[in-house]
């Protein structure tokens, strides 16, 4: 209960704060902003005359890209014109062979033709059979034809081959010393690289360009339907002239096409260029300003970081170091707060002493293992000597000097790889070369009593694996695997998959039983000798418990041994 006279005070709410770092980037933002403003607005007045020269520039490149492109057509054939010209005056057998090539390869020429001084057809070229009868030869410009010069003549229909009507131009020159005597050589273009390339002008969303002669004759249109129905006229602009002409809204751009005297007329609409050209002003300034603001903001949280982060940076130093303890490199930060740059040179030595015990401990328990790899490897170079030496000197008792002197030679270039030091792991071309020499020493020793195939990938032959990891289990084979009375058939593999190696060591032999099977799984069974298991630490050793040796083994039908290793070409030092 409230006494009288006692004032209720009511308690004062907190007020918001507001971090420094939060207060920096606020009036940063605020300033870039009015800056980008006046920016957008100089640019804005500044692009105006731009865009009027760009729009002209625009329309001036455009007409000369698209001369260009049709220059590099003409040239390209009259190349191949050229040639066959050269032919005509050597060899007529060659001239026939180079033309049907240039029927061929050449798009552009629909068809060639010699002609003598009256007009009559010596020899042709095309893909139809020449009309037995035909009023007049539209493709014959003999009166134009010069010595060393082509003339070009305007777009018109050919009539003097069966199967169609098609447009073409003609070009022809004069030859007074060709195999035929004084003839006028002519070939029919459908220049359709030209014209594509004229049809495909993109100039806007209404330009346009033609091709004309040097009087002004319609040579190739891409409205020329339109203009022989009288749909649609062309405005007449001096052809001489090179350059932009303007006739209204429109502006002509003619360029002169070398070789051919024709004219390259680009029809364009400045105003239409000009309002993509505004368009993509509008674009830039956007960007400009985008950017800027981009821009500023990151300066404005990286400045109001650097004056707040001294505690938060270290914490975040402590949180790398957790993550990569070995890579991790720390320099104390020189701070002007003594307690900061105290704690920073404190947590650097502690990174320092860290790293050094981690890396004592991971030097001894490297060396370790390579001891224990190392007493794995010699566990089995003894065992296999020692068989085969005894059948080494049987051979000798028996007289048989040539095979013991074949085997030793088989058992030295085996224990090349066996014995080789500087790399822990070698090609599988290697170990399958060091598992054939061991087949082969034992084929001698037992003859007629086993075969073997050897089917290895190329892919997995240039892979890496550990040494001597076939050889145990083809001598399993050979010791538990046959059969009395039965040839033993043994088949080694290899593949790859996406990551992994695969060898495989197969037999047809009399396998094992299900429980025999399962005591070897287990690893509690040492009739299979130490083989199995010592191929299988020796993985796991160097690759991780996901690799390594895996058996099947069907009584009576043989066994299959599955090694998987990881799918490497990097070498590995001792």
């Amino acid at each position: 209960m409230k006494k009288n006279g006692e004032k209720r005070i009511k308690a004062e709410k907190p007020r918001k704060k507001i971090s420094f770092a939060a207060l920096i980037a606020v009036v940063m933002s605020a300033l870039s902003f009015v800056i980008i403003a006046a920016m957008a607005s100089v640019l804005s007045s500044s692009f105006g005359d731009l865009l009027s020269r760009s729009a002209i520039t625009g329309v001036e490149s455009a007409a000369e890209q698209i001369a260009l492109s049709v220059q590099r057509q003409i040239d390209e054939t009259i190349e191949t014109l050229d040639i066959l010209k050269r032919k005509l005056k050597t060899d007529a057998a060659a001239l026939d062979v180079a033309a049907n090539s240039a029927l061929e390869l050449d798009r552009n020429i629909n068809a060639i033709i010699v002609y003598d001084e009256g007009g009559n057809i010596l020899r042709y070229w095309s893909k139809r059979e020449l009309k037995s009868a035909y009023s007049k030869n539209l493709s014959d410009y003999r009166a134009q034809a010069e010595e060393d010069e082509y003339y070009f003549s305007p777009i018109h229909v050919q009539n003097i081959f069966a199967g169609g009507f098609p447009w073409v131009f003609t070009a022809c020159s004069s030859v007074s010393d060709s195999v035929y005597g004084k003839v006028c050589f002519s070939a029919d273009l459908t220049m359709l690289a030209v014209s594509e390339a004229v049809d495909n002008a993109r100039i806007g969303d209404r330009g346009y360009c033609y091709i004309t002669d040097v009087s002004g004759g319609n040579v190739y249109h891409p409205r020329r339907k339109l203009i022989a129905s009288g749909a649609k006229t062309e405005e007449t602009v001096p052809l001489n002239e090179e350059g932009v002409i303007y006739r209204g809204d429109m502006a002509y751009t003619v360029s002169l096409l070398d070789k051919t005297q024709w004219r390259l007329v680009t029809v364009s609409y400045p105003r239409e260029l000009l309002s993509v050209y505004s368009q993509q002003k509008f674009i830039l300034i956007a960007l400009v300003c985008g950017t800027a603001v981009f821009a500023s903001w990151g300066i404005a949280m990286v400045l109001s970081e650097r004056l707040s982060v001294s505690i938060k940076g270290l914490s975040k130093e402590m949180a790398a170091f957790e993550k990569d303890i070995y890579g991790y490199r720390y320099q104390p930060e020189k701070s002007s707060i003594k307690e900061v740059s105290g704690l920073s040179e404190s947590f650097g030595v502690n990174v320092k002493v860290v790293q050094d015990l981690l890396r004592e401990v991971e030097t001894k328990q490297r060396e370790l293992h390579e001891s224990h790899l190392e007493i794995l490897r010699n566990q089995i170079n003894p065992h296999f000597l020692y068989n085969t030496l005894d059948s080494i000197v049987w051979m000798c008792k028996m007289g048989k000097a040539d095979e013991a002197a074949e085997m030793t030679s088989a058992l030295a270039k085996l224990f090349r790889v066996g014995i080789s030091r500087g790399k822990k792991l070698i090609l599988v071309a290697k170990e399958a070369e060091h598992a054939e020499s061991y087949l082969k020493i034992q084929s001698m020793r037992f003859k007629s009593k086993f075969d073997y195939t050897m089917d290895i990938s190329p892919e997995a032959l240039a892979c890496r694996c550990n040494k001597i990891i076939l050889q145990p289990f083809i001598e399993n084979s050979i010791k538990h695997g046959i059969i009395e009375g039965e040839k033993l058939h043994i088949s080694v593999k290899g593949r790859v998959s996406e990551k992994d190696l695969i060898l495989t060591v197969a037999d047809d032999g009399c396998g094992m039983s299900a429980e025999k099977l399962e005591k070897i799984r287990a690893g509690n069974c040492e009739t299979m000798g130490i083989g199995i298991k010592n191929v299988d630490l020796r993985i796991k050793m160097c690759f991780g418990e996901e690799y390594g040796v895996s058996v099947d083994s069907v009584e009576d039908e043989g066994t299959t041994i599955t090694l998987r290793l990881p799918r490497t070409t990097e070498e590995k030092q001792e």
